[in-house]
This record gives structure tokens, C-alpha cells and sequence, in this order.
């Protein structure tokens, strides 16, 4: 039996730790009980329940209860195989006399064993019976895990019987708060404190709550105990011998005396450390920017993926024709490019190598390329690895085996993929995605400041496509299964590409722990300015197992994946359309930063207006000055429009008029970014081609696009436009976004998205 120990000094309490778990650890667990928890805690300088554990009555010293306060204490049993104890009743009050907890400790054993007789019985302890409110808001959840991908995290929300309730309001950031351990700071967990609704009665801001029920400072320097703690106990660190796992606290009670005392806890931990091999981060140049090149697996005679891939460099400029091989057992040329039967036949080292063939052979020549140092880099196309089921172990050796190259003085040989459709890099000068070029073409459009990073090769060119005339990107990479190079590599490298202001990230699972670095990366490309605009797939456990057997890669929890992406400054997306109209306005409104988000809305459709008023997202519908009001009135039929924002002009504007009506509102210091959202179908707005059967002309001087596009050169404040109607307007629509206005189908998009942009630059 023990009793509490006393707090130690802040210089030993990681030592102090360590020997609790070096005991649990010795006694072959992975958990610790609750008394031990409570130990850890007071360690740490916080507050716990004072307890005694029991093993047995046999060794049960009576004089141990005057370390329990108070007439009253709790008798809990002690079992690896009980979780909720109080469903076996495993748990009793008794008063603090000997024959009371006496008399507990036997009910409290016998009925564990009548009601779960499987469960091993370690005694029992005896706690100190802490006084709390029951009501909302005197029970919190605080809690640490090691996420897969993020590594360590912090969560804080309702605890007690509330966290189940509450868990179903987290989508909406209710019921919990939770947030990497990376750049948490004593003001970052403040506001991590202030989300969820359990702050409202904390704080004493609801109605019979005169006071704050605890001090934010207690509430913040627990949250800061537990980052603590994850950090100094992740898997990363190799200081520490132990990795904790999972540590909750549920629920941390606030006494009648203000104070926060957890009065349950349960805590995982074993001794597996993990540690990244080296990133050879800067040897990716000769990938996207090679000056040689050679194909595996190119057909001699007929259209296979290898021989389209050839056909792609050749028609290229980036890398020189005379530089360009093949590899193949009997041809001596493919394509207008010299063949050869091996890797020791190529007239010099290359720096970028295509294999196209199936897996087998796949990893004998990258086993080759990474022994002879012939070969600097490779795009591996071939799947058959991870993703399948005979492939994991194929896949595990090749890893180990780059792993290995990473760590000599060279940095080795580096692969992009497998199961991948390949790089597109301007810079490069290349095209290596198997698709021919009158199926998915790179053609000129305004937004050429992007990067698109993309697990899934499939979405990188249908969104390529989807972007036809709007966004050329920079660089267009599927990385599939991250064998080697993830997505981190790749925004590590990109970060110093000061030509890209927008990354467009599609993500289908980090490798273990990569995203914790990709946080790293990610804040330091927002903090200087650019954006990283990412969708995650996986997000719900059929999505999971569909994107693993796509890719092999892990794909996390959703909501701790978005919650903590938003920490950094990350654009997480909810849906498709969402990541793609987010792309496009952000890259077109680049170069208008915006000032506030006080907006000028100007249709001539009623619903529109209404929408718009009511889907404004974290927009504000600008107040207008009495001059811009002013100058609406001389402007609209009188009796008929009312001079507001939003304001409906009717559908019975011409072109002129509403064109000068967005003018005024415009030209308001009070309006900070517009949204234009002319309904095109009317017959007095000029929003045609020149055709039979009428007298509109798009290419015209007084044509709608064309004057949206010299007010929108003119203000230089952020604005979109919004166009809800069918094919017949899509020249017009093609005429706006050449000229870098973002042009979207329904008024709630348009909205949405340049309410992210304005949030997300200001």
C-alpha cells in the first residue's frame, strides 16, 4: 500500500514520471492505474484527489486514512480489466473510519467478482471525497494523445456526462477543442480555452452564474501541463524512454473552492520510440528540374503508359532531346530516342527515371538505381505495392532500403510514388502524367501561381481539367503512396519558390508522424504570406479503407486533422467544390489583400439578395454612406428599389445602369471586397456572344464582362462574381476569369469563398 507523494520541484518531475512508469513497466503494463495518474499529476504541480491503494486487507494499515481528509472518502477498485468501474460496482462512499472503508473495500471486491468475474482484482483505493457543483460547467474533459499523424495533441471540453452530448456538437467546434502541441503557447491555449460552450459558464457568462466558476488561469495552466507532457513523452523524442500514448482526464472537477481536481483519469504508454530517417529534401531539384532523362517500360510498338510518357518528354523543352533514353530488351530506338538493354548500358548517370513496369521488376532496377548511383531520382508509376495485398512486403523493403540512402552523405536516391500518375513542372519543362495531351492539356490561364500536390493521381488531372483556361499550375505532382517523398518534401522544397503563392494539397493519409513537420512547413509558408489551400479524404472509416487500398497510406481522424491544420493557417475544405473554388480565389485575388470584411452586394434577382444576406458566412454586409445611398437613388426606379445592402436593382436593369450601381457601392470607403452577381438570362444586361437573334456582344465596350473587368482594374478591392445560369453564358464566364475575376454558379459559393479568402488573408 502507498500513500500520495509530495509534489516535487519543477526540475525533477519528468524523473519523478519516469519511475512511475519504470514500475508500471516492470510489472509488464501499458497503463497506469488511477492512483498513479493522480500521482503524475501531482508531480506536474497539479491538483489530485489524495488516496491510499489497498492491494489487500491483510496489509491493510489503519493509520494511512489520516492522509485522506475530510468525514467521507471513495472506494474504487483497482483492475486492468474494469473501465467504468461503476457499471460492476466497483465503487462506494464510506465514512473515513476503519470499519466504514473496511466494510466498502469488501463490498466494493465482491461484487466486481459477481459482476465481472473475468476481471483481475488488484484491491482497492481509497480517495478523498472532493466536493463539487453537479450542474453544467463544474466538469471538464482535458485530455493528450499521440495522434498517428500529428503526434502529440491537446483536447479540452465538457467532461462528466456531458462529453458524450457535447462530442456530437464537435463538428461545429462545441464540444471540444483540440489542438497540436506545435506553436502552443500560453495565448494559443487561452483561445483553445475560450472555444467550446463549457466556457460560458466557466467564465460566468450565462444567466445564473454571477462569477467565473474558476479562475482561465487554472484552465490554461492545465492545458499547458498536458502539452507539457506530450511533448516531453511523444515518440519523436528520444530523450525520454517512454512514449504516453493517451492521457484523459474525465472528469477535472471545479470544487466549492474554485479549484480544478481531476477525479478520474486513465493513462497509456509503452516504450516505442519512432525517429524519420533524414529528408534529403534539396535533391529534389533533379526531380522536378532534371536535365536528363530515361523511361522504363515504353512500348517499342504500340500506346502503352510508358511509351505516352516518352512521347510527353520528347514533345517537351525542358529536358534536351540527346539527353532522353529508353530502357528496353531488344529495341535500339523508341520514339526518336536511343534504347538500351540496361542501366550500366546508358551513356552517363541520369537524373530522373520514369519505371513504368510491374512491381517485380520495378524493384530490382530501383534496387540497381540505388547501389550504382546511376540514377538521381525516380517517378515510379507501378503499383503492386502497399495498396495490395501481396505488395506490403515489397514495399517495406524498398523503404528501408531508400531509407538507408538518406542517410549517407549524397542523400541516395529519391522516389516519387508508386502507384502514381506522375509530375507536371513547368520549370521543368516536362510532362510525365501518362495521359496523351489532346486528353488533359497544360494550355496558358491566368493562375499559373499554383502548386497542386495530389495523393490521388486520378483528381490531380481532373481538377487540371476542371481548371482548363483558369489555372496553369506550376507544378502538378501525384505522390500516391508515399513510399518516399510525401507531401511535407514536397512543400519544404516549394516554400523557396517564390512563384507559387497558392499550394493546393489533396491528401488521402500522412505517413506515421509526417504531419506533425508538415505543420512546420505549412506555418512558415502562411506566416510569410502565401496560402495552402487542402482537402482530406479518408474521413470516415469507409473512406479510410478505400483511400488505404488505394494508397496504402494511414488516413487520421478528420476532425483532428482540420482542427489542427486551421491552427497553422491551413485552408481545410469540407468538400471538392469547396478546395476548388477556394484554388481559384485565392489565386486570382492574389495581389488584393484584403482590408475587411465589409461587403457590397449588387444583383438584380431578389433571391439572390436574400440568399446572400443570409449565407454572408463571416462576411458583414457593409453599412453604405449617405453619399453612396445618395448616388443608388438617382440610380433606380424610385418606389420600386430600395437603396441597401445587398441591393436588388431588379431584373429590368440595363447594362449601363447596373454597372454604375455597382460603381457607387464600390467606390464606398465602407465596403471592403464586393460580390457582383448579375442573373445573366435578362435581356437588358449584354451577357452574350454576338449571334442570330439579337444585338448582344460580350466582346463589346458596354457589355457586362467588359465592364466588370474595368471596375475590377480600377478598385483593386477583392471581388467575385456570381453567375447562375447555364451553357449559353459560359463565354462570358470564360471572358471574366481570363481576366482574373473568380466566377461562380450560385450565389452561396461565391459567398462562401470569398469569405474564406478575406478571413485567411486579412
Amino acid at each position: 500500500m502507498s500513500a500520495t507523494p509530495p509534489a516535487p520541484k519543477t526540475t525533477d518531475r519528468f524523473r519523478r514520471i519516469d519511475e512511475i512508469l519504470r514500475r508500471a513497466h516492470a510489472d509488464g503494463r501499458t497503463f497506469l492505474y488511477e492512483f498513479e495518474v493522480y500521482r503524475i499529476l501531482l508531480c506536474m504541480g497539479l491538483n489530485a484527489p489524495s488516496q491510499v491503494h489497498i492491494p489487500n486487507l491483510e496489509s491493510f494499515d489503519p493509520d494511512l486514512l489520516r492522509l485522506i481528509p475530510g468525514d467521507e472518502v471513495v472506494v474504487k477498485v483497482v483492475s486492468p480489466d474494469i473501465a467504468h468501474k461503476s457499471d460492476v460496482g466497483g465503487v462506494a462512499f464510506a465514512k473515513n473510519t476503519v470499519e466504514d472503508v473496511v466494510r466498502a473495500y469488501r463490498s466494493v471486491r465482491d461484487a466486481v467478482r459477481e459482476q465481472s468475474p473475468g476481471s483481475a482484482f488488484h484491491g482497492a483505493m481509497i480517495v478523498e471525497k472532493i466536493q463539487f457543483g453537479k450542474s453544467f460547467g463544474h466538469e471538464v474533459l482535458a485530455s493528450l494523445r499521440q495522434d498517428p499523424s500529428f503526434g502529440p495533441v491537446v483536447s479540452f471540453g465538457a467532461g462528466g456526462l456531458f462529453t458524450e452530448f457535447f462530442a456530437r456538437e464537435f463538428a461545429q467546434g462545441r464540444g471540444l477543442a483540440v489542438r497540436s502541441t506545435f506553436g502552443l503557447d500560453r495565448e494559443a491555449i487561452r483561445a483553445m480555452v475560450r472555444q467550446p460552450a463549457i466556457c460560458q459558464p466557466l467564465s460566468g457568462k450565462v444567466r445564473g452564474v454571477p462569477r467565473p466558476l474558476v479562475e482561465e488561469e487554472q484552465l490554461v495552466e492545465l492545458l499547458e501541463v498536458l502539452r507539457d507532457l506530450a511533448d516531453h513523452y511523444s515518440p519523436r523524442n528520444v530523450e525520454s524512454d517512454f512514449t504516453i500514448h493517451e492521457m484523459e482526464l474525465n472528469p477535472v472537477v471545479v470544487t466549492e473552492d474554485r479549484r480544478l481536481v481531476a477525479v478520474d483519469g486513465l493513462l497509456r504508454f509503452d516504450d516505442h520510440k519512432f525517429v524519420w530517417p533524414p529528408r534529403p529534401v534539396a535533391r529534389i531539384r533533379k526531380l522536378l528540374e532534371p536535365k536528363s532523362a530515361v523511361v522504363i517500360g515504353a512500348s517499342a510498338t504500340v500506346k502503352n503508359p510508358g511509351r505516352i510518357i516518352l512521347d510527353n518528354l520528347v514533345a517537351g523543352e525542358g529536358i534536351p532531346k540527346d539527353r532522353i533514353y529508353a530502357l528496353h530488351p531488344e529495341a535500339s530506338e523508341i520514339g526518336g530516342v536511343p534504347a538500351f538493354k540496361g542501366l550500366s548500358d546508358l551513356p552517363d548517370k541520369v537524373d530522373l527515371a520514369v519505371v513504368c513496369v510491374p512491381a517485380a521488376p520495378a524493384m530490382d532496377l530501383i534496387e540497381e538505381m540505388a547501389l550504382s548511383r546511376r540514377v538521381e531520382s525516380v517517378i515510379l508509376i507501378s503499383g503492386g505495392f502497399a495498396e495490395t495485398e501481396g505488395g506490403k512486403e515489397r514495399e517495406t523493403r524498398l523503404r528501408r532500403l531508400l531509407e538507408a540512402g538518406h542517410v549517407e552523405p549524397d542523400g541516395g536516391l529519391i522516389v516519387n510514388g508508386g502507384n502514381c500518375l506522375g509530375i507536371y513542372s513547368r520549370p521543368g519543362g516536362y510532362n510525365t502524367i501518362f495521359l496523351p495531351p489532346y486528353k488533359v492539356a497544360f494550355a496558358e490561364a491566368r493562375g499559373e501561381n499554383v502548386a497542386l500536390i495530389s495523393q490521388s493521381g486520378a483528381y490531380l488531372v481532373t481538377s487540371t481539367s476542371n481548371f482548363e483556361r483558369t489555372i496553369r499550375p506550376r507544378y502538378a505532382i501525384s505522390f500516391g503512396n508515399q513510399i518516399d517523398l510525401n507531401a511535407a518534401d514536397y512543400l519544404e522544397y516549394l516554400k523557396d519558390d517564390l512563384s507559387v503563392d497558392v499550394f493546393g494539397v489533396y491528401l488521402e493519409g500522412f505517413r506515421p508522424y509526417a504531419g506533425r513537420r508538415f505543420l512546420r512547413v505549412a506555418a512558415e509558408i502562411v506566416r510569410g504570406g502565401r496560402s495552402i489551400i487542402m482537402f482530406k479524404a479518408g474521413r470516415t472509416a469507409e473512406g479510410a479503407s478505400a483511400a488505404a487500398s488505394h494508397t496504402a497510406a494511414m488516413a487520421g481522424d478528420h476532425v483532428v486533422t482540420s482542427e489542427v491544420l486551421r491552427q497553422v493557417g491551413v485552408v481545410s475544405c469540407e468538400d471538392l467544390n469547396q478546395f476548388e473554388d477556394y484554388l481559384k480565389t485565392f489565386s486570382f485575388l492574389r495581389d488584393r489583400p484584403p482590408v475587411g470584411r465589409r461587403v457590397g452586394i449588387v444583383s438584380n434577382a431578389g433571391f439572390e439578395c436574400t440568399v446572400a444576406a443570409d449565407r454572408c458566412f463571416d462576411l458583414k454586409l457593409a453599412q453604405l454612406s449617405p453619399q453612396t445611398l445618395g448616388r443608388i437613388r438617382k440610380l433606380i426606379p424610385e418606389g420600386i428599389v430600395a437603396p441597401r445592402n445587398p441591393l436588388d436593382c431588379t431584373p429590368t436593369t440595363p447594362t449601363e445602369r447596373f454597372l454604375a450601381l455597382l460603381r457607387a457601392m464600390a467606390e464606398d470607403p465602407g465596403v471592403d471586397c464586393l460580390i457582383a452577381s448579375p442573373l445573366p438570362l435578362t435581356p437588358f444586361l449584354n451577357t452574350l456572344p454576338a449571334g442570330p437573334g439579337h444585338d448582344e456582344d460580350i466582346t463589346r465596350e458596354d457589355s457586362v464582362p467588359s465592364g466588370l473587368i474595368r471596375l475590377a482594374a480600377e478598385i483593386r478591392k477583392p471581388m467575385v462574381v456570381n453567375l447562375d445560369s447555364g451553357r449559353l453564358y459560359d463565354p462570358m464566364v470564360t471572358m471574366l476569369e481570363v481576366a482574373g475575376i473568380p466566377v461562380f454558379r450560385r450565389i452561396d459559393r461565391a459567398t462562401r469563398a470569398l469569405s474564406t479568402y478575406v478571413n485567411y488573408r486579412r
